[in-house]
């Protein structure tokens, strides 16, 4: 099972009429906590607080890897965070300058290690994940459904297993 796709951006033709905050950070882990305010105050400001544990989550596992990563040779040690309103719910997206493409499928990792679930659990919150390039910056991104649509989602699923 893939756990990221490349792909491009997630889903702008929807946004809706600016709805979307962005920042960029030092790549440093003591500004993650700041980009996770920034992600909750604008859920906040659009009446979501349902997702703000949610995106919390997924902000902090991205915006981790994103400081943990070497920028490309000249480019400044920094992190975008950006989190778009759109008709299917909010799309949390960080970048950084690191060139590799993040890795493409779920790795095992041992029970006591401190690190390599970040993305496992991004994408068990996430109704869909995925990566793409803008200029030289990298962005993973994650999309958090409204919770109607979550809810429709996960009601299709049980009826999925019931017919089966």
């Amino acid at each position: 099972m893939s756990t990221l796709r490349h792909a491009t951006s997630p889903g702008y033709a929807d946004l809706e009429q600016g709805k979307y905050i962005a920042a960029v950070y030092p790549a440093d882990p003591a500004y993650v906590p700041h980009a996770r305010c920034l992600v909750v105050a604008a859920l906040d400001e659009w009446g979501l607080t349902v997702l703000a544990g949610d995106a919390e989550l997924v902000v902090g596992e991205f915006g981790a890897n994103a400081v943990s990563q070497d920028p490309l040779a000249g480019a400044t040690a920094e992190i975008l965070v950006r989190v778009s309103r759109i008709a299917r719910g909010v799309v949390i997206e960080v970048g950084d300058h690191h060139p590799a493409a993040p890795p493409r499928r779920a790795r095992r990792v041992a029970e006591d290690a401190e690190h390599g679930r970040g993305l496992l659990i991004s994408r068990a919150v996430s109704a869909e994940l995925g990566w793409y390039c803008e200029g030289d910056w990298k962005i993973v991104w994650a999309l958090l459904a409204e919770p109607r649509q979550r809810a429709a989602r996960l009601s299709s699923r049980d009826q999925l297993g019931r017919a089966a």
